[in-house]
């Protein structure tokens, strides 16, 4: 019998119309063809049969041992070539009956044929990859549904990509009539059935060449839309040189290049630290809202809170209060923001820009005050009660908890409680506070303590809990007789000026090091160990989580990086102290955000050896390195065109780089913070020109999609780090360029001076009225 594709009959001269295309094999698998798959995922190269049976019933005969080698040639110059026969074998699955056909050229004992069904997304015996395996020399797929065919659709993603450009058999999709036709031709004769496939008649091109044009970018500046235009063409590129090798295909592709049409970046602006008072209510709720309209005129995508343990749980354990937050949320939803919430298990006065005195629940304070220890203590016992010390993590000493279990007890009545708000997605990122101002640090240089710039702070490892841990540890490491530092110095001292951050000071020996190891780790440890618990409370909301890390740019550029060291921070020249942390975070899929962008180097004085640029560069590098997100915040109140520009330069790093593909990318700044001064009239003029340069000169869309920064279900923490595996990351890599594009800016001198003459002619109107 001969079944031909172009006045084709069958058996009793029944003329069928031309149904057959030849479908470009474009990702193979698992991409969506219209509303419908072409086949399914192959999830594993393993488990093919090699043994290929026969289910037709005069092909049940075959067995492995039957099958001769696979022919030399597999391209279509050799398979199909100009009206040949096609070779199709099966799957290599003996649980899926499928038709069976030969192919006359290569013989029943070399080529097996089968008409596989367009199967579903769960079903993988259609898989090309399965039949390759086998030993298949080409496929033929016909559609399960009665629709036209289609070719040079959007892929899908895909876990299936390495598949794809390994599958290099000829493979041709048929339409459901023709599948049918052909496998009821299969089942009623006993011959050979003969498939000429003439695929050129489906061609209308002159020249009978298809040409298909392919246009991509060459870079990735549009997040993961262009990462999926690069692995297709990647996978697609051995195909489409399979196809060509016939002379009637050609394949044509186009690369441009963004320039400086990015996507735009999330921008939030802080709350006042207050505006939820220790009332429980909303501090002055008219002004606020007029506020919050002001920011939504100007394009900004929402704001950022701080969610304070001390007003929520302050009437004593477990008596939760959500009422002034619920009111506050509702207002911003009302205004179309979103909103990004800080769980502050932190006091709010004694840090820089702290306004407001918010102190940690009444009840705590009240153990404190029996039991001093569960706070941060420096060398000379002097407690701060900003937040509990790590120490007490796992202590139960607060009414028969932990300090973990009070911060997972309260995320979890958050989730419970905000519910509604969660499920319309209003909240698009938990920051877990992890310590002092809510930053994954220790205590070490705090203003309520005499603390001043550029001082080098103290450790805060002295309370019983941290004491006796360090003993415990040293003596397990053979060094009983080591005890935590004695001289390194005090919260305002220099570097130099101590035995312990001096030359060839203690931190570059074998105790020291011991030390700072320790030091770092205890917090390395803290930070996993809260965000296990927050991802357990925030598990399957549309959210993501975060946690920030402190900009210590003072002391950055002396060889002890002292400043750094005391906030638990272990970073030198020879070891990096911030990529342990992003790796850490990984684990639990958390954007890092990080502070002190604005900053740069020329605004510090010489003697405080400050290099913000360079932190900021290596901090963001290593967060993607270890593939996370980063978002990024301005540690000082700043209004200026300068302070904005570095921004800019900031979180688009290599935007306008015409000589290399623009990968990174900060996700989301928040900006510090929304008052009355930004929002004067030259200031607010700024502010939007920032906001719109944030947003690439776009306007403004509340999709997160647009922002190529989909909202996901949180997933579960993946499988426990070992620490060895965490501390791998301490070695030094070369951050990633800062090439900034010198356009993306919101304006330079003239701007300044412009701004100047307009508010000097306002005031002169006024005063003439």
């Amino acid at each position: 019998m001969e079944l031909v594709t172009e006045g084709l009959v069958a058996s009793g001269g029944e003329e069928l119309k031309r149904f057959v295309h030849f479908d470009v094999i474009r990702d193979g698998c698992g991409r969506e063809r219209g509303r419908r798959r072409l086949s399914s995922r192959a999830r594993s190269e393993a488990g093919v049969e090699s043994a290929i049976r026969g289910w037709g019933e005069r092909d049940r005969r075959l067995g492995r041992e039957e099958i001769g080698p696979r022919p030399a040639e597999t391209g279509l110059g050799g398979l199909i070539s100009g009206g040949a026969d096609v070779a199709v074998a099966g799957m290599g699955r003996e649980d899926v009956g499928l038709p069976l056909l030969l192919s006359p050229s290569c013989g029943p004992s070399s080529c097996i044929v089968v008409v596989a069904e367009d199967p579903k997304a769960d079903d993988e015996s259609g898989h090309p990859w399965n039949a390759q395996n086998a030993g298949a020399a080409a496929v033929l797929v016909a559609n399960s549904i009665d629709e036209p065919l289609l070719t040079m659709d959007t892929p899908e993603e895909s876990k299936d990509e390495g598949y794809i450009e390994k599958i290099i058999i000829p493979s041709a999709l048929v339409n459901q009539a023709f599948g049918e036709a052909l496998k009821k031709a299969i089942e009623k004769v006993t011959e050979e059935v003969i498939v000429k496939l003439d695929w050129r008649e489906s061609m209308p091109h002159p020249d009978e060449i298809v040409e298909y044009e392919f246009w991509t970018n060459s870079n990735d500046e549009c997040g993961i839309r262009c990462d999926e235009q690069m692995n297709f063409v990647k996978n697609f590129k051995g195909h489409a040189q399979v196809l060509e090798k016939t002379g009637f295909t050609q394949f044509t592709p186009h690369y441009g290049y963004l320039e400086r049409v990015a996507a735009p970046q999330i921008v939030s602006s802080q709350a006042p630290l207050g505006v939820i008072n220790q009332q429980n209510k909303i501090e002055q709720p008219e002004e606020l809202r007029k506020q919050l309209k002001q920011l939504r005129a100007a394009d900004v995508d929402g704001v950022m809170v701080d969610v304070w343990w001390g007003i929520v749980e302050g009437k004593g354990p477990k008596e939760y209060d959500w009422s002034g937050y619920r009111s506050l949320f509702q207002m911003v939803k009302e205004e179309a923001l979103k909103l990004q919430c800080i769980m502050s298990f932190h006091q709010c006065g004694g840090n820089i820009g702290d306004v407001d005195n918010i102190p940690i629940p009444k009840w705590i304070r009240e153990i404190g005050e029996i039991n001093p220890d569960i706070y941060y203590t420096n060398r000379r016992r002097v407690r701060n009660p900003e937040c509990l010390s790590i120490g007490v993590d796992n202590q139960p000493l607060f009414h028969g908890r932990t300090a973990v279990e009070l911060y997972s007890d309260y995320m979890k009545s958050f989730r419970e409680n905000m519910s509604d708000f969660l499920d319309v997605c209003l909240i698009t990122d938990i920051e877990v506070g992890l310590g002092p101002a809510g930053e994954l640090r220790y205590p070490s240089y705090p203003r309520n303590q005499g603390w001043v710039f550029p001082g080098m702070g103290e450790f805060q490892c002295y309370d019983k809990y941290f004491q006796a841990d360090f003993k415990e540890t040293a003596t397990k490491a053979g060094h009983h007789e080591w005890d935590l530092p004695n001289d390194a110095g005090e919260y305002n001292d220099m570097p130099n000026s101590t035995k312990f951050f001096g030359l060839n000071g203690t931190y570059l020996q074998e105790e020291g090091q011991f030390f700072l190891t320790w030091y770092s780790n205890k917090l390395i440890k803290h930070g996993n160990q809260i965000l296990e618990t927050a991802n357990q409370a925030f598990l399957g909301c549309n959210l993501k989580l975060a946690a920030k890390v402190s900009g210590i740019h003072w002391w950055y550029r002396a060889d002890s990086h002292a400043a750094e060291l005391t906030a638990g921070y272990y970073n030198l020249k020879v070891r990096d102290g911030y990529r342990p942390l992003a790796r850490m975070l990984s684990r639990h899929n958390a954007i890092l955000n990080f502070t002190c962008v604005e900053m740069r180097n020329s605004e510090h004085i010489e003697e405080a050896k400050s290099a913000p640029e360079e932190l900021v560069q290596q901090v963001f590098s290593a967060a993607w390195r270890e593939e996370i997100e980063v978002a990024c915040e301005n540690a000082l109140n700043r209004y200026d065109r300068k302070a904005y520009n570095q921004i800019l330069k900031s979180v688009r790093p290599n935007f306008g780089n015409q000589n290399e593909s623009v990968k990174h990318r900060v996700a989301a700044m928040t900006y510090l913070r929304l008052s009355d001064e930004l929002l004067r009239k030259k200031n607010f003029r700024i502010f939007k020109i920032f906001v719109r340069k944030m947003h690439a000169d776009q306007d403004y869309c509340p999709d997160p999609e647009k922002y190529f920064n989909p909202m996901k279900p949180v997933e579960r923490s993946k499988p426990e780090m070992s620490l060895e595996n965490i501390l791998e990351a301490t070695k030094p890599i070369e951050p990633f360029p800062f090439d900034a594009d010198r356009n993306m800016t919101v304006g330079g001198d003239l701007d300044d001076f412009a701004d100047f003459m307009h508010d000097f002619f306002d005031r002169l109107v006024s005063v003439l009225k």
